[in-house]
């Protein structure tokens, strides 16, 4: 018993070391912990308060877009002004979803029974522009770039990235394999595109960059090891996101030692000791990987592992 408990709890120091800094510079990956959060100065304001679901909002400047249903078959875009402290909706079909915003421009998904599309809207000339094809959603704006799942690729059920350049008003796909590339996400300047690419049924997932380096160029580039690696984001510089690292053997260990399978925990905490100390210096500094090698270690003597 003390053995699973003291398992469980390195699952649960693991999953406090779970959020990964990558800078883009060096390539290098870095375990970052905080071991107080400071909370921000302000008050809290509601962005909408009427029935039905707000969902998947979005900041920029002084910005808030949304999507907003009202169960009743009508799915629309909302934004709120800041500055005027004012509500729009944008113009669609109602069956808009997914939106995200740069502060100028909201890019959007409008369902349609032959495929979804996205539509990018300039709050200035409260213009819509089509991006080009069919099966595309999930957009993020940044800089020039429009990064959007687009469904098809080598077939139907592939997910692959591609990116609509507002300035040439051209799409290029970053990917295509067989694997599911998936949650775009774009810097500000729109330099980066980062995503995930994970095995075809979902997991297995890591985090892929792709940096402008002209127009329709772009170079592409594994930034994730080992783990299951999602929800990235990007300041240009800095790629954030959130790893479960190890975990899955230290979840086998405790499912051996649920089982009093002693061999097959020791097994998977012997696995996990190797790993840790693999990603010494890169996804976990040498004290953090002291500290779970030294855990697992204890563990193993409770356990009796020769």
């Amino acid at each position: 018993m003390r053995a699973r408990n003291l398992i469980a709890l390195l699952i649960a120091v693991i999953l406090n070391l779970s959020v990964t800094l990558n800078p883009l510079a060096t390539g290098h990956v870095m375990a970052q912990t905080a071991t107080t959060i400071p909370m921000l100065a302000g008050i809290t304001q509601p962005v909408s308060t009427a029935p039905g679901n707000q969902t998947n909002p979005h900041v920029e400047c002084n910005l808030v877009s949304y999507t907003y249903d009202d169960f009743e078959g009508s799915s629309t875009i909302r934004y709120l002004d800041l500055v005027t402290n004012t509500e729009h909706v944008l113009p669609g079909d109602t069956l808009d979803r997914l939106s995200d915003t740069d502060g100028r421009r909201i890019a959007f998904t409008e369902l349609g029974a032959t495929g979804d599309q996205i539509f990018l809207y300039d709050l200035t000339s409260q213009t819509t522009t089509q991006i080009p094809g069919l099966l595309n959603s999930d957009p993020a704006i940044g800089g020039n770039l429009v990064a959007f799942v687009h469904r098809g690729g080598t077939t139907t059920s592939t997910f692959e990235i591609s990116v609509y350049d507002q300035n040439t008003g051209t799409v290029t796909q970053l990917t295509t394999d067989t694997l599911m590339d998936l949650n775009p996400s774009v810097s500000p300047d729109g330099h980066i595109v980062v995503w995930e690419k994970c095995q075809p049924d979902g997991t297995g997932c890591d985090i892929y960059s792709a940096t402008q380096t002209g127009p329709g160029a772009f170079t592409t580039r594994l930034l994730s090891g080992e783990g299951e690696d999602r929800g990235a984001d990007t300041n240009g510089q800095l790629v954030v996101y959130v790893s479960n690292q190890s975990i899955t053997k230290l979840q086998d260990a405790l499912a051996a030692g649920n089982a009093s399978n002693t061999s097959s925990a020791c097994d998977s905490l012997t696995a996990f000791i190797n790993a840790s100390f693999a990603q010494s210096g890169k996804k976990l500094t040498p004290g953090q990987v002291q500290q779970l090698v030294q855990s697992a270690t204890q563990i193993k003597s409770d356990l009796g592992c020769q």
